[in-house]
């Protein structure tokens, strides 16, 4: 397994704290050169009553790919652009930035009687899968033309969207970082996000368990992920994290396994076949199997914390990834 652990704790995995949808970082002042240029060529779209800020790179720029931002609970959907570099990078590398406005959404694929009022004008689940559709058939963004590729990174509630959206969307991502996520509602039960939108835990066990529920979902997730975690992140437990792609690689593991009489894995760089890197389980065409290793990653840091500080500190390792993706 490719997890990288820059951490000693005897207790940490026991210790499960408080685990909260939230996303509380400190207020950050913007160095200089970090907000894109508006161009000509960004444009807004209202898809369904919600904005989406979409930002095109230089047409002098061979055309990479598209890349969809996901900000953490209550963010605007700038937030990514105005407190990190990750904008300008991705406009310099060639992808067009899609950055819908979800408020604060928690991804719930749908509300109900008990869902608090004020929080059912945000957007679903339902609402960011329909809007991609959207955007691919009528706007020509997140088509995979030539070597051009699809991408998500989400922060904080904005992972666990990431996460719910890959496993609905099985082929449209080659690629996906989430950072500081929770991945399983049911670890906090006194969450009050989650109590404002599917009701009390004692009531709705069942909403809580399975709806809505990226633990729950693994064996629908086939997107090669970079999942990090501050090890000193105060609201989102760091087991969130290390829980969730535990039970990513066994179950993928194990598919291989039912799935294969023998379990002969061939690494990508091995395979003399373009196809083999495009994210998939099982490249089309190829007859090769890749081992969850090869696109499933770990990265705890110990000292970081839940803030952009540290989603800052990440960059360069979630390039890097979706590079060989």
């Amino acid at each position: 397994m490719r997890a990288k652990f820059l951490f000693v704790s005897i207790g940490l995995t026991c210790a499960l704290g408080l685990v909260s949808l939230s996303c509380n970082a400190g207020p950050y002042t913007v160095p200089d050169g970090v907000k894109p240029k508006s161009k000509k060529s960004d444009t807004t779209l209202i898809i369904g009553g919600v904005e989406v800020r979409i930002m095109r790179p230089a047409d002098t720029l061979p055309k990479a790919g598209t890349l969809l931002l996901l900000p953490g609970w209550n963010y605007s959907n700038t937030k990514w652009c105005d407190s990190t570099v990750l904008c300008n990078q991705a406009l310099q590398r060639g992808f067009v930035v899609v950055a819908p406005q979800m408020g604060k959404s928690i991804y719930a694929t749908e509300y109900f009687p008990e869902t608090r009022a004020d929080y059912k004008k945000y957007p679903t689940l339902t609402w960011l899968d329909t809007a991609l559709d959207i955007m691919k058939s009528r706007h020509k963004l997140f088509q995979t033309p030539g070597l051009q590729r699809n991408f998500v990174v989400g922060l904080s509630t904005g992972a666990r969207g990431a996460a719910l959206i890959c496993a609905k969307k099985q082929s449209f991502f080659h690629g996906a970082a989430l950072l500081s996520g929770d991945y399983d509602q049911t670890a906090n039960t006194e969450d009050a996000l989650c109590i404002n939108v599917y009701g009390p835990y004692n009531q709705f066990p069942e909403r809580w368990k399975n709806i809505d529920n990226p633990m729950q979902q693994v064996g629908s997730i086939l997107t090669p992920m970079y999942i990090g975690h501050g090890g000193m992140d105060k609201v989102v437990h760091v087991t969130q994290s290390i829980n969730f792609y535990d039970s990513l690689v066994l179950y993928q593991r194990n598919a291989i396994i039912q799935k294969h009489s023998r379990y002969i894995v061939q690494k990508a760089k091995a395979v003399n076949n373009s196809k083999v890197n495009e994210g998939h389980l099982n490249a089309p065409g190829t007859g090769y199997v890749l081992d969850p290793a090869d696109y499933l990653e770990l990265n705890v840091i110990a000292p970081a914390g839940h803030d952009f500080a540290y989603w800052r500190s990440e960059l360069n390792a979630i390039w890097t990834f979706f590079d060989k993706r």
